[in-house]
C-alpha cells in the first residue's frame, strides 16, 4: 500500500487527477479505465498510428472532472457519472479542468495533446487515434455488470421495482439492442468480443434473476 501511494505521488497526472476528481466512485472509475485504454492501445490495428498512449491515460483520467461542476453534493456527482453520456460542453470543461490542474506538471504539447482527444473522443468520425482509444475504452464500461449498476442505481433512485429492469433488458435483447450498439461503439474487434462476452455474463444472472422474482427457482426446489 505504501509503495502505491509513492507511484501515485511521483506521478503528476494521477496525483493531480486525484485531487481534482476526490470522489472514490470517481477515482474507481478513472482507474478502471485507464487500464481498459492501455490494453487497447495495444492492439495490433493501431501499431502503426503512432498513439500517443500518455496522452490516452491523461485523457481518461479526467474525462469525468466535469462531474463535480455545480453537484449538491456526492449522490448527485454520483449520479451524473452513472446516468449522463458528457457532450461537448462537458467535454470542453474537463479539458479546461485538465489544463488547470496539470499546468507546470506536465509540458504544453501534453495537455493539448491529451485536452484533444478528450473533446475528440466525443465523436465517431474524429480520425485521432487517442481519441478512438479513449471512446473504446469508456464505451466497455457501459456493457456487462457495471451496465447492470447503473441501471440498478437508476431504478432505485426512481423508486422503480426490480422487474422493470428485468423488463427493459428483455425490450433491449428482443429488438438487437446490444448487438447493434457493440457494431457500432466499437472498432476493433477483440472491444466487441469483450463487450460481447459481457453481455453473454449478463443474460445469465438474469435468467436467475427473472426465476427468483416469479418463484420458479422454489418451485425447482420444492419438486
Amino acid at each position: 500500500m505504501a509503495e502505491r501511494e509513492d507511484d501515485i505521488r511521483r506521478d503528476p497526472v494521477e496525483s493531480a487527477a486525484r485531487a481534482c476528481l476526490r470522489q472514490e466512485l470517481l477515482i474507481e472509475r478513472a482507474e478502471r479505465i485507464a487500464a481498459t485504454a492501455a490494453w487497447i492501445a495495444g492492439f495490433e490495428e493501431l501499431a502503426s498510428t503512432a498513439c500517443d498512449r500518455n496522452a490516452v491515460r491523461t485523457a481518461v483520467w479526467f474525462q469525468d472532472a466535469w462531474c463535480r461542476d455545480g453537484a449538491s453534493g456526492p449522490a448527485d456527482i454520483g449520479w451524473r457519472v452513472l446516468s449522463k453520456a458528457p457532450g461537448e460542453i462537458e467535454r470542453r470543461r474537463s479539458a479546461g479542468l485538465l489544463a488547470d490542474a496539470l499546468r507546470g506538471r506536465i509540458s504544453s504539447a501534453a495537455i493539448d495533446s491529451a485536452s484533444r482527444a478528450l473533446c475528440e473522443a466525443g465523436y465517431r468520425e474524429t480520425r485521432m487515434p487517442e481519441a478512438w482509444v479513449v471512446s473504446e475504452a469508456t464505451s466497455l464500461e457501459a456493457f456487462g455488470p457495471l451496465w447492470l449498476w447503473a441501471e440498478v442505481s437508476r431504478c432505485t433512485a426512481e423508486a422503480r421495482p426490480m422487474a422493470s429492469l428485468v423488463a427493459v433488458w428483455e425490450r433491449q435483447v428482443e429488438y438487437g439492442y446490444w448487438k447493434r450498439r457493440i457494431n457500432d461503439a466499437f472498432r476493433f474487434p477483440r472491444s466487441q468480443k469483450l463487450a460481447t462476452r459481457r453481455c453473454e455474463v449478463l443474460e445469465s444472472f438474469f435468467v436467475a434473476l427473472r426465476q427468483q422474482l416469479d418463484g420458479s427457482d422454489r418451485r425447482a426446489i420444492s419438486g
